[in-house]
Order: structure tokens, then sequence, then C-alpha cells
């Protein structure tokens, strides 16, 4: 079962965003990826991208998800950016934070 999708949008560092995922319990996992808002690095608007939490040119992952009975919160982490593979030529880019939004869905196993 889904529960209520939370979103940072835009993606901004130092922001954190509890939302109420309604699943009654601490979710057994959460999907999560930065959607594209404005046309970046070969990404069109409305395109994903999931992270897979390595250390680009030495940038942190950018932000964190935590869970519990009530809530599912994005943590921007401070003073972080998000850095991706141009999706035409594969070269490592840090994202514009306003062009991107970070998704996270909870989900509850029955």
């Amino acid at each position: 079962t889904a529960g209520t999708t939370a979103e940072l949008d835009p993606y901004a560092a130092g922001v954190d965003t509890p939302t109420a995922h309604g699943l009654g319990a601490t979710p057994h996992f959460v999907e999560h990826y930065i959607q594209c808002l404005t046309g970046e690095y070969g990404y069109s608007i409305g395109d994903r991208v999931v992270l897979d939490g390595r250390d680009t040119n030495g940038a942190n992952f950018g932000y964190s998800i935590a869970t519990d009975a009530t809530n599912v919160t994005i943590i921007g982490a401070a003073g972080a950016r998000i850095d991706i593979d141009n999706k035409s030529t594969g070269a490592a880019a840090t994202i514009t934070n306003g062009s991107w939004k970070v998704v996270a869905v909870p989900y509850k196993l029955n």
C-alpha cells in the first residue's frame, strides 16, 4: 500500500519537509527520486533520476529520508549539492536546485 507522497519542491539544501503518510505504521520502504522541473543536462521536464548515493566530485548525497509511524520526512542536507550524470554525455554535473524536486513515496506491506 502506498502512503501519501512527500515532496521537497524545489530541492533546497537545509530544508526539511515532514508529510503525514497516512499508513498507520512506519513504512516498510520508501521509493525516492529527483524529478526535473526545468530542462537541464539533457533531461526534460518530468524526467526522473534515481540517485545511487555515490560521492561524485566530493559532493554528498544531498538529502536523507526519515520515516516514523506518522511522517515521511525529506531532509535537505545543509550546504549539500546533488550531482547526476548528464543524460546525453554521461559527464558528472551538479543540479540547479530550483530545477529539480525530491519525491519520496512510502509503502507498507500488507
